[in-house]
């Protein structure tokens, strides 16, 4: 009934840190899930997680490669991620617009900010 489209990997090695008061315990974040599909029309929620609650409100930059072409064959609601002060996660949405069978879409993180 739904055709798969589109699977890509939310790169589990692109953790990156959060740098804390606190030396010894810093908090990481990564993607929630190392692989993520969309289906044919449809869409798919990437979540961003955090180890604990923000101690304030994070955003993290997200970078986007691989072959299928933004604003043309998807779209993604945001190019970061905001974690909100107290929370453990946030979340962008990546959309099909008109990929094809076999594109792929690469998300790593960078340094967050907050």
């Amino acid at each position: 009934m739904f055709k798969r489209i589109l699977t890509f990997v939310a790169a589990a090695a692109a953790a990156v840190t959060i740098s804390s008061c606190q030396k010894d315990d810093k908090p990481t974040v990564e993607f929630a899930k190392s692989l993520y599909t969309v289906y044919e029309k449809g869409s798919v929620e990437v979540f961003v997680t955090t180890n604990e609650p923000a101690s304030s409100s994070v955003t993290v930059p997200i970078v986007f490669s691989g072959d299928a072409e933004a604003g043309k064959e998807y779209e993604a609601s945001a190019q970061s991620v905001t974690i909100a002060a107290g929370e453990t996660s946030g979340s962008i949405t990546i959309t099909n617009l008109a990929l094809t069978e076999g594109k792929q879409i690469s998300l790593s993180l960078t340094a967050p900010a907050g």
